[in-house]
């Protein structure tokens, strides 16, 4: 069930709407916002609790369908928690709630102790995720490249020009995408992957961030991230595929692939147009024009670019 405070719009000001959405939240489940400190603000806002033991994401409302995929995502995720899949759980409470332009869900916080997944943590979890039967929920049709395109269409670090070759080279590929055949019946992905939405729940790890859960053809369908010519060789990424011949992505362009680049574990069209920012200060009420140095998981301070903090249990 979604609360609706107000009519979904986009929030203008979105730290600002983050913060009042949270507290309007809270209160309508009953939860205590005391303690509660910002641990990351890029295209969502993630709150921890520690009064309601509780991590609590806010979403902006960027289009019709973002309050249908959060509760979406609430639904999926107590279906997998009911069935013993190790996935993050949503608390207990009537939820998304919307408000101030933004979406919110609130979710079980794990600490994160103990040593960082690994990709075969992944591997393990999606061979047992893509044996599920159906669930009980209707989930949206996949649609690939929606974040290459997204990236695309709002990035800085490129021209008017390149951003027109990109977007018809991504046509390109949803063609070819379109033209291909799948051995495997349709089934549920998680939509989004990698090794950053692993999170410790104890002795075990579990996969988080299900709000581009989808139903697609053949399950496993995601373009190959890279392509190795050989012992020692470089490696080619799909953005290199997006680019013209002799441009390729990396340090120092207008494009990088985290796979090329080293910058985040490998992951299905984890490639993104990089658009340098200031990132906000880590504290309850920071604006957008605040910045500081932000830390990753392992203790590395981030560059900046493509990397993510989720240092406490985020959902």
């Amino acid at each position: 069930m979604t609360i609706q405070h107000e009519t979904a719009g986009p929030a203008v000001d979105f730290p600002a709407a983050a913060e009042a959405a949270l507290r309007h939240a809270a209160r309508r489940s009953g939860l205590d916002v005391r303690g509660a400190w910002l641990i990351r603000l890029f295209a969502t806002a993630v709150y921890h609790l520690p009064a309601a033991d509780a991590v609590a994401r806010i979403a902006p409302v960027t289009s019709p369908d973002s309050v249908a995929r959060l509760a979406t995502s609430v639904q999926v995720t107590r279906w997998l928690s009911d069935i013993g899949f190790p996935s993050v759980e949503p608390l207990p409470v009537e939820q998304p709630v919307t408000g101030h332009g933004c979406v919110v869900t609130f979710w079980r916080y794990l600490q994160q102790d103990g040593p960082e997944p690994v990709p075969a943590d992944l591997g393990r979890l999606l061979r047992r995720l893509h044996g599920l039967g159906p669930p009980p929920v209707a989930l949206p049709a996949y649609r690939p490249l929606v974040s290459v395109r997204r990236a695309i269409a709002s990035s800085r670090a490129i021209d008017e020009e390149e951003r027109a070759w990109l977007g018809k080279r991504c046509e390109q590929l949803l063609d070819a995408y379109g033209q291909l055949s799948f051995q495997l019946p349709a089934g549920m992905i998680h939509g989004d992957a990698y090794r950053g939405n692993l999170l410790r729940d104890g002795q075990r790890v579990v996969l988080a961030d299900w709000t581009r859960s989808a139903r697609a053809i053949g399950k496993s369908i995601s373009f190959p991230l890279s392509r190795h010519h050989g012992s020692g060789s470089r490696t080619t990424s799909v953005m290199d595929s997006l680019l013209p011949t002799g441009r390729t992505s990396g340090p120092g362009t207008a494009t990088r692939c985290c796979a090329t680049s080293g910058n985040c574990p490998p992951s299905p069209l984890c490639c993104v147009m990089v658009t340098p920012t200031r990132r906000p200060s880590a504290s309850f009420g920071s604006g957008s024009g605040h910045s500081a140095p932000v830390t990753t998981t392992s203790g590395r301070p981030s560059d900046g670019t493509v990397r993510s903090c989720r240092p406490h249990g985020v959902s």
